[in-house]
């Protein structure tokens, strides 16, 4: 093999015929010796080796296959053509890296003739392959796929046309959004390639499948969001986050399209009610103002919703405002503040004695609420109520879960600063001081699965969710651990390592330094895991010295989290109650 490759570097540097011989070692009793050989014929592009190259496709050996597929797509010869096909019609998509390196062969060989017939293959796996090669090649015809009986080689289309992009082939996969059956990545495709044309047509399409009553619930709202963005749309692409940026458009476009479907958005499931309050409300259509207050006084429907379209009746400035209000001070919980956060900013200092009432409350969430409300109240009865929690925060007296609300409610007040200061003497913490208690275990689960800062499920793993296992798995930590534990350990990860994740600093006699968890040992090696989760083994007879290490978790980890952020993080990881498999 290390001739093989001398050979190979050979042609590189210039020698002519030095790969003449190679094309015997296709017939090597080892596969390994005929894999590499093919590797070299393609890398050389040995042309008049293809026939012996295509031959290969038909070893014993599925890695000599693959590479054999590989050194094609090096060679690109048309005749490679029908013998990939065979080979990925016999895989059968059971061997991935197989199906690649034949992906790959095609792409290469084939023209955009010979892969659109391949559109009638009988194969699933064969017009699997085209699709992808088609994909590589940007043809826009790939589009004829969409229409394929597999519903994942439909999504492979989706893929093609909507992720590298192919421009050409766009408006055909968003005619798609009437159709049923499709997978869910393929739709989020479709409901984007809708969004970035941008065309009233597109916009009446969407708006249309919001409203569909059979329509899975997280693709109307994925709906709905594309209409809120729909005038100034971001930058990135909604599915995969490129950088694709799109031009403003204009408001009555969406706004015409959405108003031929609020009747079938205000009759749909709690969660879509939400969100089309909140977007007709950011788009000023008025007249949705009758079911916006109807929804206020649904009991039926949830405390979210209902807050939600209160604060939608209050952007449009409806008349029914002010008996919205009176409907959600009468109620409890989140409706209930957001009467008193609205009622603030409508009538002041009637809001006042409302949010007095909240503090004296033994609900927790309406005197965090209530703060929250305070602090955007310039008013001096606002700066009043303040001062005096201040002097209870002083006293012991505030309750623990609110005192984070009241200290940035404070900040606010700059009038406040130096009672805050006198009232805070001898706390201890920094910035997150205030960060135990009185978090949302809900938002903090968000924080975990979703913020990608901080990127807890890459090391760890809870609720069956994650792949990492540089960090222990924390299903069922809160049974095991208090708060005070969890927080320390977010702030300061190195002070305790939980047992069995100890790292270790080995310099070796070489001076090499590897680093990582000690996953096992024994009197001959050491076998280390590295942040990227790779596994190491060291053997005990090249160590030259090896120290403790720190926690795999990143020191500055906190930096990327506000202290309410870390507030809910702390209640979830506490909320965390059942082990793994229990």
């Amino acid at each position: 093999m290390h001739a093989l490759w001398g050979l190979g570097i050979a042609t590189r540097n210039g020698t002519p015929d030095a790969l003449a011989t190679v094309p015997k070692l296709l017939n090597d009793a080892d596969a390994e010796v005929r894999a590499q050989a093919l590797r070299v014929l393609g890398e050389g592009k040995v042309i008049t080796a293809v026939d012996d190259v295509i031959a290969a496709l038909k070893d014993e050996s599925t890695r000599v296959q693959s590479f054999a597929a590989q050194a094609l797509a090096k060679l690109a010869d048309a005749r490679a053509v029908v013998p990939l096909v065979a080979m990925l019609r016999t895989n059968a998509d059971a061997d991935p890296w197989l199906r690649h390196a034949g992906v790959m062969g095609l792409t290469a060989s084939a023209d955009a003739k010979s892969l659109e017939r391949l559109a009638a293959d009988a194969s699933a796996s064969v017009r699997r392959a085209a699709t992808l090669a088609m994909r590589r090649q940007g043809l826009a015809d790939v589009a004829r796929f969409l229409d394929d009986s597999d519903p994942e080689i439909v999504a492979e289309a989706a893929r093609a046309i909507n992720d590298v992009p192919i421009n050409d082939a766009m408006p055909r996969l968003a005619s798609l959004i009437g159709r049923t059956g499709l997978t869910a990545p393929t739709m989020y495709r479709v409901l984007n390639a809708n969004f970035r044309l941008g065309t009233p047509e597109n916009a009446a399409a969407v708006a249309r499948f919001a409203a569909r009553a059979d329509a899975p619930i997280d693709l109307r709202r994925e709906a709905l969001k594309c209409l809120e963005d729909w005038t100034t749309p971001g930058g990135r692409d909604r599915v995969i986050g490129v950088w694709r940026p799109l031009s403003p458009r204009e408001p009555q476009i969406v706004r015409a399209a959405l108003r031929l479907h609020l009747a079938g958005l205000f009759s749909g499931p709690d969660a879509v009610r939400k969100d089309a309050a909140r977007v007709a409300a950011k788009l000023g259509i008025t007249e949705v103002g009758t079911a916006l207050f109807t929804l206020v006084g649904d009991g039926a429907a949830s405390p979210s919703t209902r807050a939600e379209s209160l604060l939608a009746l209050e952007s449009l400035k409806d008349k029914r405002l002010d008996d919205a209000v009176k409907l959600s001070l009468a109620a409890d919980g989140v409706l209930r503040a957001a009467g008193r956060d609205v009622l603030s900013r409508l009538r002041p200092a009637e809001a006042l004695a409302e949010l007095s009432k909240a503090l004296e409350s033994d609900e927790i969430t309406a005197k965090q609420k209530a703060f929250d409300t305070l602090g955007s109240m310039k008013i001096e009865g606002a700066t009043k109520i303040l001062g005096a929690a201040l002097d209870q925060l002083k006293e012991g007296k505030l309750a623990t879960e609110a005192k984070l609300e009241l200290i940035e409610a404070v900040a606010l007040h700059p009038s406040l600063k130096n009672k805050l200061t006198d009232a805070e003497k001898g706390v201890a913490g920094g910035p997150f001081r205030y960060s135990l208690d009185g978090g949302d275990a809900q938002a903090g689960r968000d924080i975990f699965l979703n913020k990608s800062a901080v990127s807890c499920l890459r090391c760890h793993k809870t609720e069956g969710a994650g792949v990492g296992e540089v960090g222990p798995d924390l299903s069922g930590i809160g049974a095991k651990q208090k708060k005070e534990y969890l927080l320390e350990s977010i702030l300061m990860p190195s002070k305790v390592i939980a047992k069995g994740y100890e790292t270790a600093d080995i310099r070796l006699t070489n001076g090499t330094v590897r680093s990582g968890i000690v996953k096992s040992e024994n009197d001959t090696e050491v076998r280390l895991m590295t942040p990227e989760g790779a596994t190491i083994v060291i053997r005990k007879d090249r160590i030259e010295s090896r120290t403790a290490g720190k926690s795999a978790m990143p020191e500055d980890l906190a930096k990327h989290l506000t202290p309410r952020e870390m507030r809910d993080l702390v209640a979830y990881l506490a909320s965390l109650k059942k082990e793994p498999g229990k």
